[in-house]
Formats: structure tokens, sequence, C-alpha cells
């Protein structure tokens, strides 16, 4: 208790966890009153998860730059990451109760167009930051073979690949097919696929930000 004290509340990097765990707290009461106050409550997680994002690189490798630019870019990134991948899982948690009513199917299929717009302009911002922060932590082209973190972002980008080309085939293929029982069924499997593919990144990224760079290891 004594070391979580001193790590957690004494510590340069403990200063900069702690927004991080406050945020993330009042996210978390937030989307529980959201149930009595609907509008009001996610007014607040919406500032909250915003503010989050605004803090959670600050115990990143975004740190050990002098320039603000890998923090903006990470915070850019999660975001566009939240906005694409946290809405569809929000959407496969809906999916259930809107098709029980008598015009669900006609419901999913307008919730999922309106979601493409924002998917749309996400999955690029998603893309574009990620490059950029890799032009950052790397120093040259070959470390990401030849090193161990370097490999690991390579598994990160590949699975990231897959989770957009599942994305892409939801958009240009599935979505015109929404608003019937068949259509809907088809969007919750292939949209579970892509969330799959989207948490083996999650999880690839939870080890990459403990690695290294490069240039630490110099």
């Amino acid at each position: 208790v004594e070391l979580l004290h001193v790590v957690g509340g004494e510590s340069r990097w403990g200063n900069r966890w702690q927004p991080q765990a406050g945020f993330a707290l009042l996210a978390l009461v937030s989307a529980v009153t959201s149930w009595w106050r609907p509008r009001s409550g996610w007014c607040v997680v919406t500032v909250s998860m915003v503010m989050l994002w605004l803090t959670l690189p600050l115990t990143g490798h975004a740190m050990t730059f002098t320039s603000a630019v890998p923090w903006g870019l990470q915070v850019g990134h999660g975001l566009a990451v939240g906005l694409w991948i946290g809405t569809i899982i929000g959407i496969l948690v809906v999916v259930n109760s809107l098709a029980t009513t008598g015009t669900g199917h006609q419901c999913f299929a307008d919730l999922v167009q309106r979601f493409s717009l924002l998917a749309v302009v996400a999955a690029p911002v998603v893309v574009v930051t990620g490059v950029l922060t890799a032009w950052f932590y790397l120093d040259t082209v070959s470390q990401l073979w030849t090193t161990t973190y370097g490999i690991t972002l390579l598994i990160k980008l590949g699975l990231m690949f897959v989770t957009g080309v599942l994305g892409a085939y939801n958009w240009r293929r599935v979505t015109p097919k929404l608003g019937n029982e068949t259509g809907t069924r088809i969007l919750v499997r292939t949209a579970s696929v892509e969330v799959g593919f989207a948490l083996l990144v999650l999880g690839v990224t939870a080890v990459l930000i403990h690695l290294a760079m490069p240039h630490e290891l110099e």
C-alpha cells in the first residue's frame, strides 16, 4: 500500500496518472447516472472521455519528446479509434433491443447509416495519426523488423489493416442491404468480427506501450 501511494501519489508518473483516474471515474459515474438523466449524463460522459484522452498520453512514450506533436497525435489517434470502434460496440449493444420493435430493423439501418459518416472520417484519422506517430518513434525503417518494438508495431499495423478492410466491407457491401432481418443479422456478424480484430489491436497496443522505443536502447 505504501508503494502504491508513493508511485501513484508522489511520483512524476503518478501526478500525470491522477487526472486520468479522475476523468475515468467521472465517466463511469456519468454513464450510470445517464439511466436517470440521459441527456446530461451522456454529455458529461463525452466531455470526460475527451479529457481522458487529453491526459492519457501524459504517461506514455509521447512525453519522452521535447515536442508536443507526439502528444497531439496520440490524442487524435485515441479519439478517432474511440469514435470508430467504440461506436460499433455501442451499435452492437443496442441492436437486440431495436430489432424487437416493429420498425426496429429500419431504425437500426438509419443508425448505422449515420455512424458510417462518422467512421469514414475517423478511420483515415486513425491511419494518418498512427503513421505519423511511428515516424516519430522510429529512427529508420529497418527498425520495423530489427527491433522488438518494430516487430510488435508491424503486428499491430497488420491487425489494424484487417480491421480497416472489414470496416470498408461493412460500409460498402453490407450497409446498403440493411432494413430487414437478414441485413441486420449479416452486419451484426461481420461487425462482431471487426470488433474482434480491433480488440486484438488493443491487446498488441498494450504490449507496445510497455516496450522501449528503439532510440531508448542505444
